[in-house]
């Protein structure tokens, strides 16, 4: 079964394409369609007749229609420099095919880019935390070395307390 991409109405200012016998599929509803330039739309016969065959008033009537988010493509992008989904478009022979991935995806994507920013907030916050772990370890090490030295002061000290005790008067 041949398809097609939803289509949408134009004026007859429009360039025609044959798709011969095409059944249009079915698609999701989509909240905001983008508007097409009149200058770059492509058209499609339908089972009708082309558009010659018809004056400019019948063209709505028949049933001709421009594929939703076709274009002329004006540049070729390479894949490296497409950065998120918002500037991502399919070239199909010279054509810019809009490219609106469905909520799921989008909400996924959503999603993922949620998931990596707490990711990184909670990187972020191991490194800062691991930075205060070790001044509290230099701190208790400092402590400890500290202690150490007055407890061997302490030793010497009651030593001599001792020897004083000890001694005769």
């Amino acid at each position: 079964m041949d398809c097609a991409i939803d289509l949408v109405k134009l004026d007859a200012s429009i360039k025609l394409a044959d798709t011969g016998d095409v059944i249009a599929c079915e698609r999701e509803e989509r909240e905001k369609l983008e508007t097409i330039p009149k200058d770059t739309a492509i058209a499609f016969a339908s089972k009708s007749g082309s558009i010659s065959d018809h004056s400019g008033n019948d063209i709505e009537d028949l049933g001709f229609e421009v594929l939703d988010g076709l274009w002329l493509s004006e540049s070729n992008v390479a894949f490296k420099e497409v950065k998120s989904v918002e500037n991502f478009n399919v070239l199909v022979n010279g054509l810019n095919i809009n490219s609106e991935f469905s909520k799921h995806l989008l909400t996924k994507s959503k999603r993922f880019k949620e998931a990596r920013l707490e990711k990184e907030q909670a990187e972020e916050e191991m490194r800062s935390l691991e930075a205060k772990l070790l001044v509290v370890k230099d701190a208790i090490n400092m402590l400890d070395s500290e202690i150490e030295s007055l407890n061997t002061s302490l030793e010497k000290l009651e030593h001599m307390f001792q020897e004083v005790a000890k001694a005769p008067w």
